[in-house]
Order: structure tokens, then C-alpha cells, then sequence
């Protein structure tokens, strides 16, 4: 009995362990009747400077990927010499692969060194979208990229589940454009669950999110257990979802709660392969 207790312990500490600092590579496919050839995009959250996740610039590499997102808590608000080491590490190494375009997430906007994120982000040659836009071909594409942000790390905006911003009218500039249409913003919740506010009003082919660390502890069947911003038993944890004429991929992220390990949740990168709609297909 002794020995089967030791045999479960062991095997649940060698899972916990796998779960918790190796990193796994997840895909969604996106067709789209505005996409001419296909685009692949990499993207990246809630990485928090851990520094067992060195090795994930050469993942991404491997992808080839034409674009990476970032989509906010790169750095960790409470190890700024961790940060230095790692994640500026990180911007420097992403770069050389393919155009990086950012955006903050809480952790960013909370630390006291704010200016020196930024300046280590842009002098590694990422481009941060702050409230703006960006147009640009990548191959044969016509990309706009609209990066979203609320300007605040609050810890109270943890637990509302409406922007404290409206964004309506950037989103609805967003829509008009031709070609793919990507929005990035750290806050999957809103999406959907900001009333009169929600991003899924407008049409895009994708919008980009992390935060929620994919639910933190994952059942089968159940899904993710708690998430900021949206509480217990959260609606957008990790992968694609469909609702209106928009699409939104929610990444489970890299890092996550020091004081809780993940359970059924592996740190993941994300793959979204945009790709030309076939006849008759839809997601």
C-alpha cells in the first residue's frame, strides 16, 4: 500500500512538473473569405519572465512564422532583476524571426518601470500598439493590426467585466478596413462579457488575448476554474471561439500564480493559421 501511495505521488509530481515547465504548441485554423494565400502568426502570453521558458524564442523559430503577437505580461511586476534577464532577453531573440508587434498587459502597466519596458521592447525593434492601428502588406496580405489597451494594472480591474474604456470607435475604424483585421487586447472578456461595449459587436477575422492563464487548474469537461476579470468558472480560458462575425483565440499563456501550479493546463504557445475560406467552409 506504501509503495502504490509513493508510486501515485511520484507519478503526480512528474505531471505537475511536465504541466508546469515544458511548453507545448497549440493550433487553431481561421478561414476567412479576405485571406488571398495564408498567413501564420505566432502568439505569445502572459510569459511573466520565467526563466524556464529560455528556449521558446527557438520554438517560435521553428514555426516560421510570418508575424508574432504579443499579447501582454511579458514582464513580472514583482522580479524586475528576473525581467531584465529574461524577458528583455526574450524581445531581443523574437525579433530576428519575424515583425513583432505588442501590446501591455497589467503586469506592464503596473511596475514603476514602465519607461524601461518600453525602451527595451522598441529597441529591440517591437512595435507597441497603444489605442492605434497599423497597416502594412505581409506577402500577399493587406494586414491592420489594432492594439487595444486601458491604460491601467489595477488590481481591482481583476474582477470587473467591462473595459474601463470605449473602444467602439477604434474597432469600428478597424472594421472598415480591407484585407485581414486582427485586434489584440490583453482582456479576453471583453469580447463578450462588456455589455454594451463588447468587441464582438464588430467583425474582425481575429482577436488576440491572454490573461486569464487558461483557467489556472483545468477539469475534463469543465474546463478552467478561475480567471480574473470574469471570476469562477470563466467562458474564455484557452482556444477559438466563434460568436457574431468575430473570432477571438484566448492563450493560456506561458507563466502564471506563483502561490498556485497549473493542473491540466500546459504553458503553450499559439499557433493561428489564417487561411483562405473554402467553398462552403466554416469554422
Amino acid at each position: 500500500m506504501i509503495w502504490a501511495v509513493s508510486a501515485l505521488a511520484a507519478l503526480l509530481v512528474l505531471y505537475l512538473v511536465f504541466d508546469n515547465f515544458t511548453v507545448g504548441v497549440n493550433r487553431v485554423r481561421i478561414p476567412s473569405e479576405r485571406v488571398k494565400k495564408g498567413l501564420r502568426i505566432v502568439m505569445v502570453s502572459d510569459l511573466h519572465a520565467r526563466s524556464y521558458f529560455q528556449n521558446v524564442g527557438k520554438m517560435i523559430a521553428r514555426e516560421r512564422p510570418d508575424l508574432i503577437l504579443l499579447a501582454g505580461d511579458m514582464v513580472e511586476d514583482r522580479h524586475h532583476t528576473q525581467t531584465k534577464c529574461v524577458s528583455y532577453a526574450f524581445f531581443r531573440d523574437v525579433t530576428k524571426i519575424a515583425p513583432v508587434y505588442a501590446i501591455f498587459g497589467n503586469h506592464e502597466r503596473r511596475v514603476s518601470w514602465q519607461e524601461e519596458v518600453r525602451r527595451e521592447m522598441e529597441e529591440a525593434g517591437i512595435v507597441i500598439l497603444e489605442n492605434r492601428m497599423i497597416t502594412m502588406p505581409v506577402k500577399e496580405e493587406h494586414v491592420t493590426i489594432l492594439g487595444l489597451d486601458e491604460g491601467s494594472g489595477l488590481h481591482a480591474r481583476f474582477h470587473t467585466k467591462a473595459p474601463q474604456t470605449d473602444h467602439l470607435a477604434l474597432l469600428r475604424g478597424c472594421e472598415r478596413s480591407s484585407g485581414i483585421r486582427i485586434v489584440m487586447d490583453h482582456y479576453p472578456e471583453n469580447f463578450a462579457k462588456a455589455g454594451d461595449l463588447s468587441y464582438n459587436q464588430c467583425a474582425f477575422e481575429v482577436m488576440v488575448a491572454g490573461h486569464a492563464h487558461g483557467g489556472q487548474v483545468r477539469l475534463p469537461w469543465i474546463g478552467g476554474l478561475y480567471a480574473p476579470g470574469q471570476g469562477v468558472f470563466p467562458r474564455y480560458t484557452k482556444g477559438l471561439y466563434r460568436e457574431k462575425d468575430a473570432n477571438l483565440v484566448v492563450s493560456n499563456g506561458l507563466g502564471g500564480q506563483w502561490y498556485l501550479p497549473r493542473f491540466g493546463n500546459r504553458p503553450s504557445v499559439w499557433i493561428i493559421e489564417l487561411a483562405p475560406e473554402k467553398e462552403g467552409e466554416k469554422i
